[in-house]
């Protein structure tokens, strides 16, 4: 189903490739390299979120590079940040059990659908379990995506949804498990021990089995992405990251500074609502887009 994703990422990327354009356009409009405006480049940088550390270690690549200036030189970031990007290509594949956590609205419940939905389509037996037993709506979110599936919703403590869930699943012989949560803020002490506790029933009821930790990402929200990885890591093993509306940011570099961080893979890029609208991340792909100059070539 994936394969037939046609979203241009340059397109996705606008906004942040947008953002860098000045930088580029220094670089263009310089005659040699005694002409380059450097500090104008790591500004760009710096603003597209990439980050302190890995602003630096570009700007090097791009300083060693010894050809022509100009379109080379594009060339010559693209690749170095292919090469840096490249070990954090992540495949998120049908696990036994697969949980969803984040931050309100980043994404959890609609990038489920979309996982459940592609699952489905290629003949595993998915049970999805409604763990955000606060927000009437998530049940109801899921419920349209569930319709080919069994499912497992309930009121009160999610950890005893989950339970039931878990169980339900092992009886119906479901060999995909997929559990929304509800979503919380980081500083929220209270709800981020409620998480401890129901991977606690996952580690319970299916401890021969490795439990898949989605940590969903909302792009816009920059560099708040890494105070949420930094304290969701504390209550559960997070396994990889899926970032969501990367066509509503220009902060599109957030991607390095994160895996530069925390060496986490990246199992994909959310870009829209639809089960289409969800692409793995290829290291190239990203890389090209994110460095597109002024003319968009």
């Amino acid at each position: 189903m994936w394969n037939r994703v046609k979203t241009n990422l340059k397109s996705v990327l606008s906004r942040t490739a947008g953002g860098v354009q000045q930088g580029w356009s220094s670089l263009f409009k310089a005659k040699s390299w005694q002409d380059v405006d450097w500090d104008t480049l790591e500004e760009t940088l710096l603003l597209a979120d990439v980050g302190t550390d890995a602003a630096e270690k570009l700007l090097d690549a791009v300083k060693a590079y010894k050809g022509d200036i100009g379109t080379g030189i594009r060339a010559h970031l693209i690749q170095h940040t292919t090469t840096v990007m490249k070990p954090f290509e992540g495949a998120l594949h049908p696990s036994p059990v697969v949980l969803f956590v984040g931050v309100n609205g980043s994404g959890k419940t609609t990038t489920l659908g979309k996982l459940a939905a592609l699952w489905g389509h290629q003949g595993h037996r998915v049970h999805i379990i409604a763990g955000d037993t606060f927000r009437a709506g998530a049940t109801e979110q899921l419920s349209l995506w569930a319709k080919d599936f069994s499912m497992t919703t309930g009121q009160g403590d999610p950890a005893s949804v989950v339970y039931k869930g878990l169980m339900a699943a092992q009886e119906n012989n479901d060999d995909v498990v997929l559990i929304d949560t509800a979503g919380r803020l980081p500083n929220q002490v209270g709800l981020m021990d409620q998480m401890k506790k129901l991977y606690g029933v996952i580690q319970k009821l299916r401890p021969e089995q490795s439990c898949q930790g989605v940590l969903t990402l909302d792009a816009t929200v920059g560099q708040h992405a890494l105070v949420q990885i930094e304290n969701f890591q504390k209550c559960v093993p997070v396994t990889g990251l899926i970032m969501n509306k990367m066509d509503g940011t220009a902060k599109g570099g957030i991607l390095i500074q994160a895996c530069h961080r925390y060496g986490l893979p990246i199992y994909g890029l959310g870009v829209g609502e639809s089960v289409s609208d969800f692409r793995p991340f290829v290291a190239s792909d990203y890389a090209d887009a994110l460095w597109s100059t002024p003319e968009g070539a």
